[in-house]
């Protein structure tokens, strides 16, 4: 029976691939193809051929836990509500395993969860169901509760969960790169990769119909071929055109040979793939810690004879207020008091206390801090100071002057920035469908940033990269749909492929972080860009790595610990979605 891969799609967001720049030994910086079709994977090809080679792990380490644990024997391992399977094909011969269950979520091959004591045999398992300790049920013919089964042992890595970045990732070089599922012998990968005999490649537009597709030249374009044309024969489960990505899992070597294993399980070249570096270190603020710590993008530390701090896990301070000065919440209607001079303003940023945005993020290159004086004077004084990097993210206390016609910003770290320099995002009233108390995502289009809030609270503001705009060539218009939505799936990384008309194939093994909330319309993570905002992408919304991981973690329904993904059903019951201009 087919394997139930949540969010089967057609291909939605995309981009265009720029060329790495190499660097020694392979170290990549680029942009790449973004896509919104999910992975979908049938359930008898899953993991069935593993490349040979030194992929075997040793046993799966079974830890401390107490009571019975099975693991996930294929990439896609359904997770159902109930014993039973969805509904099936009026015929053919997986009819007689369809039923009215429906999908929870999944597991990936290799993750290891804990279960209830026993199995219960039904006819639409003869293996026996697995209940969940996190909820669901699993059939023993996608798992085993043997720990040390060869499926696991030669699993990839788990995705690491608690970073930007789930796996490493590769940038494909050339065209024409196989993806084996066995390493060939010498003299078949000199057939199957004939470039290792000193070949030349087709120096004219097209070559003749006996030359392979990736030793033409394309005019110096991209081959225009599909996806099902690159599929594979023998021990080649594909081939793959320059710009595509893959998910590494680790090198190795078989023979004289260096190769990459993938985290799907097959094998490529070492050289032909470069390992990449990310475009970007962006990431938002939160704007309250203790939604920060929920999400799990915090940690508790303790400063001796101090009250108790929270400092972002691994990165710098977030430049909360000193103590007796205007904090990092929205400015009060108190605050026109303090200044109190015609020189000064208080920026309001919401219509009431405590719900205002009071963040914001550089806009280019040339911002500047500056040092304003006697900033309650009509005219103060005003002396620039330091750059600050691009997108850095500043707390706004709610305070601005007027200093040489120029509108300044004060921010809790009591520097000013120009507000030019700077993309605040906009306060926006709760949607209807979000109830009270209730977190939503507020997507502004027309200033590109993202604000997540909690009831009427703000907690997490970044900036974000929506679809681009063509009013003349609607084939070119991939703006992203406004309206109301929630999320309905969720995937720790799942594969982006498709066929693009004007643009040839593109593919992005496991983009990271992905929550579709509209067809193939997703938020997730961009690795392959620094262009947050502006508008970039082909429909979807773009987050830095760091900022989709953090909505990730913070928004409904939550993904249990070792599950690959998640889903909400037809009636969709996820994190409210509101996208406007």
């Amino acid at each position: 029976m087919a394997a139930l891969a949540l969010g089967a799609l057609a291909a939605g967001c995309t981009e265009r691939v720029k060329p790495p720049k190499p660097e020694a030994p392979a170290q990549e910086e680029t942009a790449a193809a973004e896509a919104g079709a999910a992975e979908a994977v049938e359930e008898e090809d899953a993991g069935a051929d593993e490349p040979t080679g030194n992929f075997d792990t040793g046993s799966v380490d079974a830890g401390t836990e107490d009571g019975p644990r099975i693991g996930a024997l294929f990439m896609v391992t359904p997770v159902m509500q109930s014993m039973e399977w969805p509904p099936g094909p009026k015929d053919g011969k997986h009819h007689k395993q369809s039923g009215n269950g429906v999908q929870k979520g999944y597991l990936r091959r290799g993750a290891i969860v804990a279960v209830k004591p026993g199995v219960t045999v039904k006819p639409n398992c003869r293996e026996g169901w697995y209940e969940l300790l996190d909820g669901g049920f699993v059939c023993g013919k996608h798992a085993t509760s043997n720990l040390d089964h060869p499926k696991l042992r030669t699993a990839a890595s788990p995705p690491r969960r608690g970073e930007a970045m789930p796996y490493d990732y590769g940038f494909n070089v050339a065209n024409g790169t196989p993806l084996y599922w066995t390493i060939p012998a010498r003299n078949d990968r000199a057939h199957l990769e004939p470039w290792l005999r000193g070949k030349p490649k087709d120096d004219g537009d097209g070559g003749t119909e006996s030359t392979p597709w990736y030793l033409r030249a394309h005019d110096g374009g991209k081959p225009q071929v599909t996806l099902d044309e690159l599929k594979g024969e023998g021990p080649v489960a594909r081939r793959m055109v320059r710009g595509f990505y893959l998910s590494l899992d680790r090198e190795f070597k078989s023979g004289p040979s260096r190769w990459w294993k993938t985290v799907a399980g097959l094998a490529t070249p070492f050289e032909r793939v470069a390992l990449y570096k990310p475009a970007t270190s962006f990431h938002g603020l939160w704007l309250r810690p203790e939604a920060a710590v929920a999400a799990g993008a915090f940690k508790y530390v303790q400063d001796a004879g101090a009250p108790a701090a929270i400092a972002e896990a691994g990165a710098p301070s977030l430049g909360l207020a000193d103590a007796g000065a205007p904090g990092g919440d929205a400015a009060t209607s108190d605050a026109a008091a303090v200044m109190g001079d015609a020189g000064a303003e208080v920026v309001s940023v919401s219509a009431s206390p405590g719900e205002g945005v009071a963040a914001a993020f550089v806009r280019g290159t040339a911002a500047k801090k500056y040092a304003v004086e006697n900033p309650e004077a009509k005219s103060p004084r005003v002396t620039k100071g330091a750059g600050i990097s691009r997108h850095a993210g500043v707390r706004l206390t709610g305070h601005a002057v007027i200093g040489d016609g120029t509108r300044y910003f004060e921010t809790t770290e009591r520097f000013w920035v120009r507000e030019r320099d700077l993309i605040v995002p906009p306060p926006t009233a709760r949607p209807r469908q979000a109830q009270a108390g209730e977190k939503w995502i507020d997507v502004n289009l027309k200033t590109q940033t993202l604000v997540a809030y909690e009831g009427d609270t703000p907690v997490y503001a970044t900036l974000v990269s929506t679809g681009r705009h063509n009013e003349q060539d609607p084939s070119l218009d991939f703006r992203t749909p406004p309206g109301v939505y929630r999320i309905r799936d969720k995937h720790l990384a799942t594969t982006m492929d498709g066929d693009v008309t004007n643009d040839g194939p593109y593919s992005i093994e496991d983009v990271p972080w992905v929550q579709y909330f509209k067809g193939s319309f997703a938020l997730h993570g961009a690795f392959w860009h620094d262009d947050f905002g502006h508008v970039h992408s082909h429909g979807c919304v773009n987050l830095a790595p760091e900022d989709a991981r953090n909505l990730f973690e913070w928004t409904e329904p939550r993904v249990p610990a070792n599950w690959h993904g998640v889903s909400t059903g037809e009636e969709g019951r996820g994190t409210v979605v509101f996208v406007h201009e």
